[in-house]
This record gives C-alpha cells, structure tokens and sequence, in this order.
C-alpha cells in the first residue's frame, strides 16, 4: 500500500542522518518554548500563578495580560514551528545542510510558509464552521444527537484528509516554489484513501504515545521524546509527499 510505504520512508529518512534531525527539528522547538515561556512569565506569570491555585473557586479571573501572552507565545511557536519546518524540507528536498546547532533562519521562506499555513487553516475553518451551522439545522429540527456526533466525526476525518490534499503549498513555499490549494489538490488527485491509512496509522501512535504518561517519571521522559518524533514525523512526511507528487521521486 503507497500509504504504509509513505510512512515508512517518512521514518527512514528521520533517522538517515538523527544528528541533522535533532538540529532541525528538536532545537528550534526548545528555542520556541522557551521564547514562549519568557513571554507568558513576564507578562502574566503571576495570574498564571493565581489562576492555577484560585480559578476553581472563582477568587481569580483572567486579565488582558495573559491573553495577550497567550496571544504572543502562540505566535512564537507558530514560527518555531515554521523555522523548523523550512529546515527540514529544504535539506530533504535541496540538500541545504544546517548550521552547527540550528537551521538557517531564512525569513522571506519562513513568511511564505506561515502564510500557507493560514491559508490552509482557513479553507479548513471555513468548512468546519458551514458543517457547524448543518449540524445546528438538524440539531433544531430534532435530530440532535444522533446525528451531531457521528457528523463530527466524519467532519473531522474529512478536514484532516483535505489538509493532506492541500499540504503540498507548505514545501513548496519551503522551497521557494510557491503552489495554489488547487495545483496541490491537482496534484494528489486520487491519494484520498492514501492519506486515509496515513491519518489511521498517525492517530494509533498518538494514542501509543499518550499511554506513556501514565508511566510516571520515566514515562514522561519517554512520552517527551515519542512526542518530539511525532512532530518530526509530521514535517516529514510532508516532504515525502511533495518529493512523491511532486518532484515524481521514487520512494
């Protein structure tokens, strides 16, 4: 099956060079976290600190400090994430080694990636939210739960594949190839079932992963670490995808 075989070449070329991996998957990532700590600490760290001892009785209530760090660490993990991203693809698809520590930080690729990103985000809101409203139709003439959940599931299930059909622009803006949603939906034209399997394999080991936690100390350590290698995972075989559907490699 090409899905099992995507994946497994997703994972081979994670561990061809693990050195390379860990600058430029692992490392931006700690950078991000820590960036996005320092944000939430310094702007909000003591109603942080109150609203985990005091939320639950009502003796404390957010302010607009920690929304606004909320606001502005998830915009520093999303760029991480980006720079990440962008180092990955661009040493799997142009070779482009790393620094010593880190990928470059090539920003015009950074911003082109984060751009497509949003793009796909709000192709997948914009079904999520007309879906919502269906369901909220049926829901007040009746049919209510029987219907609701089932619909859920299978909305999310859609909205995950069609990431995956529309993947291809994040590479590509990696690249500096930049692709439209329809040339990348062209381009995976019948892959559905494909991309189907993947998502079917990648939920069973988030589930693997999450039992970990239940492991104490050493669990967490070995959660932390499957965790890491889901992400990495994930930007990889995006490449995989862009170099199969692309490019027209062979696996």
């Amino acid at each position: 099956m090409l899905g099992i075989k995507l994946v497994v070449h997703a994972v081979k070329i994670l561990f061809y060079n693990i050195w390379a991996t860990v600058r430029l998957t692992l490392f931006p990532m700690i950078i991000g976290y820590g960036i996005a700590f320092g944000i939430v600490y310094l702007l909000a760290g003591d109603t942080v600190f109150a609203l985990t001892e005091g939320l639950a009785d009502g003796r404390v209530t957010p302010d607009a400090n920690i929304y606004l760090a909320i606001g502005l660490a998830m915009v520093v993990m999303v760029l991480a994430f980006c720079w990440a991203a962008v180092g990955w693809h661009r040493f799997v698809l142009l070779d482009e080694q790393p620094g010593a520590l880190l990928p470059s930080f090539g920003w015009s690729y950074i911003k082109s990636y984060y751009w497509a990103c949003i793009r796909i985000f709000l192709v997948l809101f914009a079904i999520m939210f007309l879906m919502i409203l269906f369901m909220s139709v049926l829901s007040s003439v009746g049919l209510g739960i029987v219907v609701i959940f089932p619909a859920l599931f299978l909305v999310s299930i859609v909205c995950y594949v069609l990431s995956f059909r529309f993947s291809l622009i994040l590479p590509g803006a990696a690249v500096g190839k930049p692709m439209s949603l329809v040339q990348s939906w062209n381009a995976t034209r019948g892959q559905s079932l494909t991309f189907l399997i993947i998502l079917v394999l990648m939920f069973g080991f988030g589930i693997l992963v999450e039992q970990f936690l239940l492991l104490g100390f050493v669990g967490t350590i070995i959660w932390a670490f499957l965790s890491w290698l889901s992400f990495a995972f994930g930007i990889s075989i995006l490449t995989t995808f862009y170099g199969i559907f692309v490019e027209k490699r062979d696996l």
